[in-house]
């Protein structure tokens, strides 16, 4: 059993306000082994890297790892991370009063006309897993739920949890994207997702818990919170039993580059496109 909170908070212009609130959070919550925090957790506003960038290694961080000490729990939040190469969009994982880069974002948002890339570098492989009491949970951030080949190679790597720290920008069909994301990385990798989003206007809300079938067993909504909910490995193994979906879907052999060979067939009775007509 692994209890986890989730947090689904807004982060305003100012980081040392931003780290009191998780500060605050962290040390008020009863009975969780985890806290999950949004992506940005310090700050939003990317475009200003000089003031929202923390280090690992830096001020805001070591006080935020040493609340997580201090009460006992193991925390996961994403932050703009100053380093060198830098910045990047990073998950930072905190426990014991360490703090260390979990991952960093691969793919950034360049896309619906928004531009990531103009202010933050992506991270590099491998992808990563962290063992989390009887799970072994990999990790990705916010857009990156939209690549299925993430999640997949994590569960083949041995992930039975996913835990996406989000900012999931708001507009035309988001929320449902948001959801319908969320449950199809879950249910085609028969695995429990987490995801943290950001509580501020701009963003959807809407964290979730995903159990293995792709049920959403948890959604907080709109607004600042934080839920605290139970999931079980027992769980995953009897869906997995009922469900063998990565042990079935080992016999699609990929060719060159990783994909299925495919081919293309004609349809009976039709002409192939462009073909001309007989004449007459």
């Amino acid at each position: 059993m692994l209890r986890i909170a989730i947090a689904q908070i807004s982060a305003g212009a100012d980081p040392e306000r931003n780290a009191d609130r998780v500060e605050g959070i962290i040390r008020g919550i009863r009975g969780a082994d985890l806290a999950i925090f949004p992506e940005y957790s310090l700050g939003a506003r990317i475009d200003r890297p000089e003031r929202i960038a923390e280090a690992v290694d830096g001020p805001l961080v070591r006080r935020i790892a040493g609340a997580a000490a201090d009460a006992g729990i193991s925390v996961l939040m994403g932050i703009l991370e100053r380093a060198e190469g830098g910045p990047y969009n990073s998950i930072i994982a905190m426990g014991g009063g360490e703090a260390v880069v979990a991952h960093r974002k691969l793919l950034l948002f360049d896309a619906m006309g928004y531009g990531e890339s103009r202010y933050v570098r992506p991270g590099d492989l491998p992808l990563t897993l962290i063992e989390l009491g009887e799970f072994t949970a990999g990790l990705a951030t916010c857009f990156e739920l939209r690549f299925p080949e993430i999640f997949r190679s994590l569960a083949r790597a041995g992930a039975d949890l996913f835990i996406v720290p989000s900012a999931w920008y708001a507009g035309n069909m988001k929320e449902e994207q948001w959801i319908v994301g969320a449950a199809a990385r879950a249910m085609e990798n028969v695995a429990y997702l987490v995801a943290a989003d950001n509580a501020a206007d701009a963003f959807v809300g809407r964290s979730v818990v995903v159990n293995p079938w792709g049920h959403v067993e948890l959604d907080l909504g709109r607004g600042e919170r934080v839920g605290i909910w139970t999931i079980s490995g027992d769980a995953v193994r009897d869906a997995r039993a009922e469900l063998p979906l990565l042990d079935i879907s080992g016999k699609l052999a990929a060719g060159p580059g990783g994909s299925i060979p495919t081919r293309r067939l004609r349809f009976p009775g039709r002409r192939r496109s462009g073909a001309r007509e007989p004449a007459i």
